[in-house]
C-alpha cells in the first residue's frame, strides 16, 4: 500500500464516491428478474446469463495472468461492459441483451478488457493480440469498431472506481494497524480476492463498488479468527468507517451484498482457502525467504497456460440469446 496522509485518503475516497454516484457511471441490472435476488448462486447457473459471465471471467483472468497484468483490469472491463449494455438496453425497445448473440457479447467484453489494459497498462496488448486470442471469432478490425462504439456510448468515461480501489483506500484510512502492516496487507489480499471472484455473479451488476468493497472487507474479517483480528480492532474499524467516511457498514445494500457473497463463496472452495490467515502465513514465509506453495496456484502467481482458447469451447457457435 502506498503511504498517504489521512487527509489525502479522505479526499481520495470522497472523489471516488462522487464519481460512483455520477449518472454516467451507474449500471442497471439489465438481466432483471431472471436472477432472483435471494436465490443461491449454484441453483441459478442454468441460463446463458451466468454461463456467459462465468466463462468470460475465466477467460479474462487467463489473459491477464498469462501476461502478468493487474487483475483489477478484469473488474474494470466488467464494469464498463455492464454500463455499455445498460445504456444500450435503455435505448432499445426490447433490450439489447435479450437479442445479442453470444459472440457479440464476447466481442464487447473482450474489447472492454482491451480498453482497460490500453489505458491502465499503457497498451501492453494490441487489438491483433485479442483477435488471436479469439481463435477466429472476431478480427482486430472488429475490436477497433467495437471500441469506438463503446467509447461513444460510455461518453469516453472508462475509468470507473472499483471495489479494489475502494478497499485500497478504506483499509489504510480506517483499519487500525496491528503487527505493523502484516494484518492490513493480508486483509487487503483476502478482500481483493473476493472482489475478483464475484465479477461472474450477475447479482452484483447494479451494486455500488464501495458497498461491494465494504462487504468483502467485513466478510473477510468475520471469517478470520478473533485471535488474529480482536473484537476491539473490529469495533474500531466500524467506528472509523462511520466517522471518517460517508459509507454505512450496516446499510441495506451492504447487508444484501454480504449475504449474497456468503452464498457465492459456499459454491467456491477457494473463497475460504484464500483467507486472511492464509495470506498472513504466506507473507511470513516470504519474509523468511521461503517460497510458499501457493505461488504455484493460478490465483497467486501469473498463469502459464496460453490464453488462446475462447470461452465455452464453442467459439464457432453464433446463436442468439433466448430470454
Amino acid at each position: 500500500m502506498k503511504n498517504f496522509s489521512m487527509s489525502d485518503l479522505q479526499d481520495q475516497l470522497e472523489v471516488m464516491c462522487l464519481q460512483e454516484q455520477c449518472d454516467e457511471y451507474r449500471r442497471s441490472n439489465y438481466i432483471g428478474d431472471r436472477i432472483p435476488p435471494n436465490s443461491s448462486c449454484e441453483g441459478d447457473r442454468k441460463g446463458d446469463d451466468l454461463m456467459f459471465r462465468e466463462s468470460m471471467a475465466m477467460w479474462c483472468y487467463r489473459v491477464v495472468d498469462h501476461y502478468n497484468i493487474d487483475r483489477e483490469n478484469v473488474i474494470v472491463a466488467f464494469l464498463n461492459f455492464d454500463r455499455f449494455v445498460s445504456v444500450k438496453d435503455a435505448e432499445a425497445d426490447n433490450g439489447v441483451w435479450a437479442t445479442a448473440s453470444w459472440s457479440y457479447k464476447q466481442l464487447a467484453l473482450a474489447t472492454a478488457l482491451y480498453m482497460s489494459i490500453k489505458v491502465r497498462e499503457r497498451g501492453q496488448l494490441t487489438t491483433r493480440d485479442f483477435a488471436n486470442f479469439s481463435q477466429g471469432l472476431f478480427t482486430a478490425n472488429d475490436v477497433e469498431l467495437m471500441e469506438r462504439k463503446m467509447l461513444s456510448v460510455l461518453s469516453f468515461r472508462i475509468t470507473p472506481p472499483t471495489a479494489i480501489g475502494f478497499t485500497q483506500t478504506l483499509l489504510p484510512l480506517c483499519f487500525p494497524l496491528t503487527d505493523g502492516h502484516l494484518i492490513q496487507r493480508a486483509l487487503l489480499k483476502a478482500s481483493r480476492f473476493l472482489s475478483e471472484m464475484i465479477v461472474s455473479d450477475p447479482c452484483f451488476i447494479s451494486k455500488n463498488s464501495s458497498s461491494v468493497a465494504l462487504a468483502c472487507i467485513l466478510n473477510a474479517i468475520e471469517d478470520t479468527d478473533i485471535s488474529i483480528i480482536p473484537s476491539k480492532c473490529r469495533a474500531r474499524f466500524i467506528e472509523n468507517i462511520s466517522s471518517l467516511t460517508q459509507l454505512r457498514p450496516f446499510s441495506i445494500e451492504v447487508i444484501q451484498i454480504r449475504a449474497r457473497l456468503e452464498k457465492f463463496c459456499l459454491t467456491k472452495s477457494d473463497c475460504k482457502r484464500y483467507s486472511v490467515s492464509f495470506f498472513i502465513s504466506t507473507d511470513e514465509e516470504l519474509e523468511r525467504g521461503v517460497i510458499p506453495d501457493c505461488f504455484q496456484d493460478k490465483h497467486a502467481a501469473p498463469c502459464q497456460v496460453s490464453p488462446m482458447s475462447v470461452t465455452q469451447s464453442n467459439q464457432a457457435t453464433r446463436h442468439s440469446y433466448i430470454a
